[in-house]
């Protein structure tokens, strides 16, 4: 198989695991709302969610580990707060829109963020 065979199966591999996340996240709100109520579905989806990434993340990634400082780990956090942000808004409006449309509404961002840096470039 060519370079760019593979490379364009690797792209549409990944295209359909970031598309399939909305349906999922969908599916794993709905679930935790069943149980603990629609107001702390959003919230407790996330917290299990990255939850589960933090017990993994050593396993995958040890050598990220070891070189942690108290000054990565305050910015870490620090940047989590709009991601977070983030996150909370886009699993909470899953409520009101369809997986489809919350992705392709997320994925505006990429047409978006060229045209924010080019009018940050003059204001």
């Amino acid at each position: 198989m060519s370079v760019e065979r593979r490379a364009t199966l690797w792209l549409l591999s990944m295209c359909v695991i970031w598309g399939s996340s909305f349906a999922v996240m969908k599916l794993g709100e709905e679930g935790v709302a069943s149980v603990l109520g629609p107001a702390a579905g959003p919230t407790a989806f996330l917290f299990l969610r990255f939850m589960a990434a933090a017990a993994i993340f050593p396993f995958v990634f040890p050598r990220a580990v070891r070189v942690l400082t108290p000054g990565i780990v305050r910015a870490g956090v620090l940047l989590s707060l709009p991601f977070y942000a983030g996150f909370i808004l886009q699993v909470s409006g899953l409520h009101f829109t369809t997986p489809t449309v919350s992705a392709f509404l997320t994925n505006l961002t990429v047409v978006v963020t060229p045209f924010h840096g080019l009018l940050d470039r003059y204001y």
